[in-house]
């Protein structure tokens, strides 16, 4: 999640806008925009996710205008959001999930550091000697 919210932080530096119009929606698990818009008269066609710019009331249903976001730094990619909005949200979630893995990872380290503890002294009153072993043979008497 960080690394694709500084990677559209970067790409808002360079963000250009054209309109487009919504040519497909699927909805599956989740729902997919298709779009196709125009950059100097080349037609270009992407998807995406999430549509939050829609031109009329129409919304984003199917033959409704956009404005679509583009770059082709740091990479070639087209949304249907702002790149500096989707960074936003993206640098947001991943801090928070990057904080809750950190506080797994430190209540991990203190059930194994004081966990193991515990387990030792309870170990160390057991009277019980490991080594010793019983040996059953099994060969006939003579």
């Amino acid at each position: 999640m960080i690394l694709i919210g500084l990677t559209y932080q970067d790409a808002a530096k360079h963000e250009a806008t054209a309109t487009g119009v919504i040519v497909r929606v699927y909805h599956g698990k989740s729902t997919t925009y298709y779009y196709e818009f125009r950059v100097n008269g080349t037609k270009m066609s992407d998807s995406t996710g999430t549509c939050k710019t829609p031109l009329t009331n129409q919304f984003c249903q199917v033959g409704a205008p956009v404005r679509v976001y583009y770059t082709y730094e740091p990479t070639n990619d087209s949304m249907l959001e702002d790149f500096a909005d989707a960074a936003r949200a993206k640098l947001q979630v991943g801090t928070v999930l990057s904080a809750f893995g950190l506080v797994l990872m430190g209540i991990s380290w203190l059930v194994g550091r004081y966990g193991s503890r515990s387990k030792t002294s309870e170990e160390g009153d057991d009277t019980s000697n490991d080594n010793d072993s019983e040996v059953i043979s099994i060969a006939p008497k003579d």
